[in-house]
């Protein structure tokens, strides 16, 4: 399930994977150009006119790694430059989620870095700084109201965008009606 955030400031994603044996998992992005890594939590892409800042928020340890190269090889006609990164676990599991903020800008630009996850019993939420405030994004992982980081919401997924004095301007509802922010309706 993955959700994009109420304004285009970047996009806040979750992935839910499962398999029937236990095994790694690997979470790939691609790109025209290189990536800067400088961990899980600070991975940039510069293109001429515009990057992204990227922080794999869950799930901790991941190894990130990068290559030009095509696994298979394309066949020789195809003349296709392009960047494929990977971030993997270590630890093989039936089940694996990843919690990534991704903030695209123009280029020269820099954009905030902090976000942060929280667990709970039925929703994981992140919380992700913004040029001009801060964005919190809940996803349902079990039954009843969610509510992590001031968000309530009887949806399965629920996002709150906050303004630079952190109050809530919009919201995001998928499957549900209810949202609030510290116990103020928000519209969306």
């Amino acid at each position: 399930m993955s959700a994009r955030e109420p304004t285009p400031t970047g996009w806040s994603i979750f992935d839910e994977l499962a398999t029937p044996a236990p095994q790694t998992f690997e979470y790939w992005l691609h790109a025209e150009e290189p990536f800067e890594i400088g961990g899980q939590h600070d991975i940039r892409l510069e293109m001429p006119t515009a990057g992204c800042q990227i922080d794999m928020l869950e799930p901790e340890g991941l190894i990130v790694d990068q290559t030009d190269q095509f696994d298979p090889p394309p066949r020789e006609r195809i003349q296709l430059s392009q960047w494929h990164l990977t971030a993997s676990t270590t630890e093989a599991t039936r089940e694996q989620h990843f919690a990534t903020v991704i903030r695209p800008h123009r280029a020269g630009e820099e954009q905030p870095t902090g976000a942060s996850i929280e667990r709970t019993d039925n929703c994981h939420a992140v919380r992700a700084e913004t040029a001009d405030g801060e964005v919190i994004a809940l996803w349902r992982t079990g039954p009843g109201e969610l509510s992590a980081m001031g968000v309530t919401s009887d949806g399965d997924v629920a996002a709150v965008k906050l303004d630079a004095d952190g109050i809530a301007v919009e919201g995001f509802v998928f499957g549900g009606e209810m949202l609030d922010y510290e116990g103020e309706l928000v519209p969306h």
